[in-house]
């Protein structure tokens, strides 16, 4: 007798959040990341955008008392210093409701974690378009030891199909409240 194979638990939330993840990627404020002919103002609001949404899954981790090894606070941190460096203000947001459960936290911790090696490339691409802007975020380099420990804990619930459900139910709102910072964003800007 053949046993099953084990839920690859990356696969299986990618598939499930491939939708609202490819959204955002056509998002035009989020796109102009991309852009040789990225402005200041674009790239505050993209530091906004993400400072916000960092502080939300951080806040709802934090809240919770859980995983202190994938805080967010790093990125928090580099965050709020390219905001001091442009002498910008933080503004304000949208407020997101907390997540649901600890596996809810964990899906969207999966989300933000995930997100820094999208930031690689906006990195090097905010280095030529703005190269006199602070890129502590966006230069910070990824640490594939935190995203091998992510991994490892979520593929803990390869085989219960209901966490993985939770799990997915987490990265989804994580995707919803990025999409909802950057509309705002995009809002104001116009």
């Amino acid at each position: 007798m053949r046993a099953e194979a084990q839920t690859n638990v990356r696969a299986f939330l990618a598939h499930a959040t491939r939708d609202r993840h490819e959204g955002l990627h056509r998002h035009p404020l989020l796109s102009q990341l991309l852009a040789s002919d990225l402005s200041q103002a674009e790239y505050a609001a993209c530091i906004r955008i993400n400072l916000h949404f960092f502080e939300t899954i951080e806040a709802n981790r934090a809240a919770r008392n859980l995983h202190h090894a994938f805080s967010l606070m790093p990125a928090v941190t580099a965050l709020r210093a390219d905001i001091a460096s442009e002498g910008l203000k933080d503004g304000t947001h949208v407020r997101q409701k907390l997540a649901s459960s600890d596996l809810e936290v964990l899906g969207a911790l999966y989300v933000a974690h995930g997100s820094q090696f999208g930031r690689q490339v906006i990195g090097k691409a905010v280095a030529q378009s703005l190269p006199q802007t602070a890129r502590h975020y966006f230069g910070a380099p990824n640490d594939p030891t935190l995203w091998r420990a992510l991994m490892g804990t979520l593929q803990t619930f390869a085989e219960d199909a209901q966490a993985l459900e939770e799990i997915a139910m987490g990265a989804k709102w994580a995707f919803s409240c990025f999409s909802a910072f950057a509309d705002q964003s995009f809002d104001l800007a116009c």
